[in-house]
């Protein structure tokens, strides 16, 4: 740092030096985002194979939706509903 002088024409004092530590940081993190909602019993489907004291493997909230709201938050809806589609997910299959 070049030396400074004051209005008398002598030198200012220099403040004292400022201790420097040089520190290597290594960020290892991961995100994560949990929702809180509160839902109706006859919403909740849990793990069909979890069992008391044991943490489920899946937990979800089912309800039903129009087919417009699904439409406006853009699924494709192209093969739901049509009459003589020959879906492996009919009734029979599933029973």
């Amino acid at each position: 740092m070049p030396q400074q002088f004051g209005p008398d024409g002598q030198p200012m004092p220099q403040p004292p030096a400022i201790p420097t530590l040089t520190v290597n940081l290594k960020k290892e993190d991961k995100r994560m985002a949990v929702k809180v909602a509160a839902c109706a019993p006859h919403e909740v489907r849990v793990d069909a194979n979890a069992r008391w004291g044991d943490e489920p493997a899946m937990i979800a909230h089912v309800y039903p939706r129009r087919k417009f709201e699904l439409e406006e938050e853009g699924y494709d809806l192209s093969d739901i509903g049509q009459s003589g589609n020959d879906s492996r997910y009919d009734s029979e299959t599933l029973a």
